[in-house]
């Protein structure tokens, strides 16, 4: 079974807690893949620490560190850039 990750909840919602019994379970359901697809090489790496080591493969896709330097005074052009789920936004 090959698993293709889009996402990790235990990134992007429970990182940093201790004894998370749905982190722990999404990290059950990975170990058990002969294998992986990843977004890019930093889940890759972090994969990695936490003890996957079978065959992973990297898209290098949608890694969002950024090199343009930060606007302290912005200017407001209307326009929205949205980077997140959706399914928060919709109750």
């Amino acid at each position: 079974m090959i698993l293709l990750i889009h996402d990790l909840e235990i990134l992007r919602l429970y990182r940093g807690r201790k004894n998370n019994k749905q982190a722990e379970n999404e990290l059950d359901v990975i170990f058990q893949s002969d294998g992986l697809i990843v977004l890019n090489d930093r889940m890759k790496n972090w994969l990695e620490n936490k003890g996957y080591n079978k065959p992973m493969v990297s898209m290098q896709i949608w890694d969002y560190a950024n090199s343009i330097p930060f606007k302290t005074n912005p200017v407001f052009d209307k326009s929205i850039c949205f980077a997140g789920n959706l399914k928060n936004l919709f109750f």
